[in-house]
C-alpha cells in the first residue's frame, strides 16, 4: 500500500515533518546554550587577562620605583588620562594613544560589549570604570591610614594628597587586593560587597557581581588574578579595616 504524502510524492508527512521540526528546534536549543556558554566563558577569559596586564604593568612600575605602585597624584586617580592628567602606568601598557589605550583597558569586555567605542574613548573623565583600585591601609599610632614610600616610609599622603604604597611592607601580598571588578574606580575597606553589587550610574546597568556568573575577577599584591564568590567578600568586609587582624586584602603591614 502507498502512502499519500502530505506534500506530494517526494515530500514529507505531516507526522515527518513535525517530527523534524521538534528535532531541529531541539538541536537549535543547544546549540545556542553552547555557543551563550562558550562566548561568556570567553569573556571572562577576557576580563581575567585585563587584569593581568594590569598586573604587569603594576609589577614593570614598581619594579622601576623601588616597590612603590601609582594610586594617586594630587587629584588624579589611577584610572583616567585627560588633558591635564597623567596615568603613570599607559607607558608599561604598550603607550600609543594614551586615553584609548587606558578607557579600553578599564572596562570589562562584558560591559564593552554594551558600548560603542566611540563611546568608549569619549565619555567624560571618571565615568565608565570596571575595575576599582582598593585604598591601601597601614597601622600607625593605632589607626589605619596611608602609607607614602615618598616620605622614607612614613606612612603618610604627601603634601599634594598624593599617595604612594609600597610592595614592600605587605606581608602577605597574594592576599593583598590591588584591583577588583567593581562600579567604580576605587574603593575602601569594608566597601568590597556594595562595590560588586550596586548599580552603575553611567554605563550599562550592570553589576560587577552578575557579569560572570557570581564570580568577580580579583588582581592580588602577587599579580596573579583569581575569581572570587560574593561569599569570601562577605568574609573579608566582614574582618574589620586597620590593625594586625584587619582585612589582609587592605592591610600593607
Amino acid at each position: 500500500m502507498i502512502r499519500k504524502r502530505f506534500f506530494g510524492a517526494t515530500g514529507f508527512t505531516l507526522t515527518e515533518s513535525l517530527v523534524l521540526f521538534g528535532v531541529g528546534s531541539v538541536l537549535a536549543g543547544v546549540l545556542l546554550a553552547d555557543l551563550t556558554q562558550a562566548r561568556a566563558k570567553l569573556l571572562q577569559q577576557a576580563c581575567a587577562a585585563n587584569l593581568r596586564q594590569w598586573g604587569m604593568a603594576i609589577d614593570l612600575y614598581t619594579k622601576d620605583n623601588d616597590g612603590t605602585y601609582y594610586y594617586r597624584v594630587q587629584a588624579d586617580d589611577w584610572a583616567d588620562v585627560g588633558s591635564t592628567r597623567t596615568n603613570r602606568y599607559v607607558p608599561y601598557l604598550g603607550g600609543g594613544d594614551q586615553k584609548g589605550t587606558l578607557r579600553n583597558m578599564r572596562i570589562c569586555p562584558v560591559v564593552a560589549t554594551y558600548l560603542s567605542q566611540s563611546a568608549i574613548i569619549n565619555a567624560s573623565f571618571g565615568t565608565i570604570y570596571s575595575y576599582s583600585m582598593a585604598k591601601p591601609q597601614a597601622k600607625y599610632g593605632g589607626a589605619p591610614i596611608y602609607r607614602n614610600i615618598d616620605l622614607g616610609g612614613s606612612p603618610f599622603m604627601d603634601q599634594n594628597g598624593g599617595i604612594w604604597p609600597t610592595l614592600k611592607y605587605v606581608p602577605n601580598p597574594s592576599q593583598y587586593l590591588l584591583l577588583i571588578e567593581s562600579s567604580g574606580h576605587t574603593l575602601s575597606c569594608g566597601g568590597l560587597v556594595f562595590a560588586v553589587t550596586s548599580v552603575p550610574t553611567v554605563g550599562p546597568p550592570l553589576r560587577a557581581i552578575d557579569r560572570h556568573g557570581g564570580s568577580i575577577n580579583c588582581l592580588f599584591g602577587d599579580f596573579h588574578v583569581s575569581s572570587v564568590t560574593t561569599q569570601a567578600l562577605i568574609a573579608a568586609d566582614m574582618g574589620g579595616c586597620g590593625g594586625p587582624n584587619g582585612n589582609p586584602w587592605f592591610n600593607m603591614n
